[in-house]
């Protein structure tokens, strides 16, 4: 049996062994206080004990070399332990305590009991995903991971074209190999054009005709199309030539290979972008403007991108110049009119734009941009016959997507939801009321579980009662995307490194290979390592968010459930925020709350999780504003401002230093001392791109704006599900970790200042 087969082989395998999930959430995480620990550690011993007797089974004639009852053996052993105790006190000392409820920087929690167990069972057995015959069983993991996630966004359920994608060691490697890929396919055109005039072998070929972009555009041989034209084909149109010449080569009698040789002789990635250029623009004739254009070349993206994309615009030769940065709305949003303005510019200039980018959770906001928007304005340029690809950096945000995914039909979570929608519609009377219907539901779970403790561990949301309109429209636009970073190590609660990009075209990915994409085999690709940056990666890794997703499901019923757990408790914790009364600070965060409406929501801070969901049930101003509070995500953005003797602090400098220094205090930085009570991080707003959201912070703190002065901010990110219901709703640590947060900020203003 071949290598591919084998992998299809066992991928049956997985089909007909496939789960529903598990419901009980305190099986899924190892806890705050480790609760876990023997389910932990039965998972490890029997992953321990299958690898020792897979050594012992595999080649049992082969001799033993360890003699383990010699004194010298024993003795070693020893050593070896006290070692193994000294790291193990080490790395509980010294180690970050992201597990913990008061943790709340970056985006990071407890990583699920599967992920762990998934793991270290596959860590034993070291497999490498760069190779199939180095990693069958982790393969076919990272292909069915790939599934899950296409799946996830949409990919899977829209369009004819089949999806691909596959597991990264992080979100930087993935933003880095979408840019790449969006580049070679832009230019793989050219290559075509180059091989029909200058290889005499392909003239029968040269006939070939493409369709060009825009309105009522016609059919052109790619032989007599400018470098505007073939710049600016669309994907699909790109993507299918390969198919294509295969087909017209067949016809002609032109060997295949033949042709793939010769047209990978003028790939960009064959003669790399300074003669690609210049033998293009030499080739068309173009007198330097192909070349020029080239050499201006853009990537674009929000000011508040990851520091990836314009790393990945180094490595693809352009330079980290050429990623033009848009500004951002004082919520962290990319503004789409600037983008415009922008994308206009650059179409009038004949400036190539290879990838818009928009962010489906920023790294220090969670503000997801209006991807809705970028695809309209895509639309609105191709009229013009101007294309370029959209990708979207869901490394935060691309999990949340598992909140609008309903569970499936025979699941018990479906039967959950279904019983308890018709226990909230038996119980209202009025039209008003269902117009809350979710709110309603998420009452009637609650109400249940104060009698049934399994009714506590089922309770669920949907996504209308976690996710803001804005939020949950974006994240329905996901599979209109050409490509999207998915981070299962973030919001996935899966053990680094475990990033992933999907493609919405499985063919995309085939012109980042070393060999030139014009055969192209179908289905999954036999191994996951011919594409992407990296080489060696772990197996352990794909065989980690495999288990993770076999036991919670990425639907509302699984990772949709935490995260919509996490979402609401986010608006408790920004609520909580808001509520803060001192005579020493003022605190501010990145909001589009109207100063009334924030009056109201630090009335929710009185109220017990059972009696908030009654008041959104029974309220329609009051469900609304509860889905508009608070970030588009998980990380709440903010600022505090002294009040020195009396008098709220004018000068932005004095704000910026004493969030920095409040930020040194409520981190943990240095290990000599001890952990503070709560952990936070923190970042700065730059003020040539982020001019909106330091104008809100400082009008609503009452500071001085400067146009020329950054703003330091702090972060709190909430990932802990059980923040405000821990021992089943018996005790809240919102309010804890709120006042933890303004003794530390009282605490440094008398300090600093009295």
């Amino acid at each position: 049996m071949d290598i591919n087969k084998k992998i299809e082989a066992l991928r049956g395998q997985m089909a007909l062994a496939k789960s529903n999930g598990t419901q009980s959430m305190g099986t899924w995480f190892l806890g705050p206080k480790g609760e876990s620990h023997n389910l932990l550690k039965e998972m490890l011993e029997e992953a321990l004990h299958h690898a020792t007797d897979g050594r012992e089974s595999t080649y049992p004639n082969d001799p033993e070399w360890a003699n383990t009852d010699s004194p010298e053996y024993k003795a070693e052993s020893k050593v070896i332990m006290s070692n193994f105790k000294q790291l193990v006190r080490n790395l509980e000392t010294y180690s970050v305590p992201f597990s913990s409820y008061r943790y709340q920087g970056h985006m990071l929690w407890d990583q699920s009991l599967p992920s762990v167990a998934g793991y270290f069972a596959a860590m034993l057995y070291n497999q490498n995903n760069v190779a199939a015959e180095a990693s069958p069983l982790t393969t076919a993991f990272e292909i069915e991971v790939a599934n899950d996630l296409c799946h996830m966004v949409g990919y899977m359920d829209d369009g004819d074209v089949e999806p691909w994608g596959h597991i990264t060691c992080d979100g930087t490697m993935a933003n880095i190999e979408a840019m790449w890929s969006g580049r070679n396919t832009k230019l793989y055109p050219f290559a075509v054009l180059a091989a029909f005039i200058k290889e005499d072998y392909l003239s029968k070929l040269s006939k070939l005709e493409v369709q060009l972009t825009g309105k009522n555009a016609p059919r052109k041989k790619i032989l007599d199309m400018g470098w505007w034209e073939l710049i600016n084909l669309k994907r699909d149109v790109i993507l299918s030539i390969p198919t294509r010449l295969l087909q017209l080569a067949k016809q002609a009698g032109v060997d295949s290979t033949t042709l793939e040789n010769l047209i990978q002789k003028y790939t960009v990635q064959q003669l790399g972008l300074m003669r690609f250029a210049n033998y293009m623009d030499e080739l068309l004739e173009a007198d330097g403007e192909f070349r020029e254009a080239l050499g201006n070349m853009k990537l674009v993206g929000p000011a508040t991108m990851h520091y990836s994309l314009p790393k990945a615009a180094t490595l693809i030769g352009l330079g980290s110049g050429s990623f033009t940065k848009i500004q951002i709305q004082s919520n962290a949003r990319m503004e789409i009119d600037h983008l415009e303005k922008t994308v206009q510019e650059h179409y009038e200039k004949k400036i190539p734009i290879i990838t818009v980018v928009a962010v489906m959770g920023t790294t220090e906001e969670s503000a997801v941009d209006d991807l809705s928007g970028v695809l309209e304005l895509r639309e609105k340029m191709r009229e013009n016959g101007m294309e370029f690809f959209v990708h979207a950096d869901g490394a935060w945000g691309g999990y949340f997507a598992s909140m609008l995914n309903a569970p499936s039909e025979q699941s018990d979570a479906h039967h959950h939801l279904r019983t308890h929608r018709q226990l909230a519609q038996g119980n209202q009377s009025g039209d008003a009321h269902k117009e809350n219907i979710d709110a309603a539901i998420a009452y009637q779970q609650l109400k249940n579980a104060s009698k049934n403790p399994r009714a506590h561990e089922m309770f669920m949301f949907t996504a209308s009662t976690g996710l803001n309109t804005h939020t949950a429209k974006q994240l329905a636009r996901l599979k209109d995307a050409d490509t999207i970073t998915i981070d299962p190590h973030k919001s996935g609660f899966a053990l680094y490194p475990a990033g992933s990009l999907v493609y919405k075209d499985h063919r995309m990915p085939q012109m980042i290979q070393i060999t030139a994409p014009v055969v192209y085999h179908g289905g999954d690709a036999p191994t996951t390592g011919v594409f992407g940056v990296e080489g060696s990666k772990p197996g352990a890794s794909a065989a980690s968010v495999y288990f993770s997703h076999r036991i919670i499901k990425p639907d509302q019923s699984g990772y949709g459930r935490v995260l919509g757990r996490c979402t609401f408790n986010t608006k408790r914790l920004f609520a909580q925020m808001m509520a803060i009364e001192s005579e020493d600070f003022k605190l501010a965060a990145l909001t589009d709350l109207k100063p009334e409406e924030i009056e109201r929501i630090k009335e929710w801070t009185k109220l017990s999780n059972l009696e908030l969901w009654e008041r959104l049930s029974e309220s329609k101003i009051e469900f609304d504003l509860f889905q508009r509070t608070g970030p588009d995500l998980n990380i709440i953005s903010y600022a505090l401002n002294p009040i020195i003797n009396g008098k709220e602090n004018k000068d932005p400098k004095v704000t910026n230093d004493f969030n920095n220094s409040l930020f040194e205090k409520l981190s943990n930085q240095n290990t000599d001392e001890p952990l503070p009570e709560v952990i936070v991080t923190s970042s700065t707003f730059d003020s040539e791109n982020s001019s909106n959201a330091i104008r809100s912070l400082r009008n609503q703190l009452k500071i001085d704006q400067d146009d020329t002065l950054d703003m330091n901010f702090l972060i709190t990110t909430v990932m802990n599900p059980w923040l405000s219901d821990t021992d089943q709703g018996k005790r809240n640590m919102i309010p804890e970790i709120v006042g933890y947060l303004q003794k530390a900020a009282e605490d440094l203003v008398h300090s600093k200042y009295k």
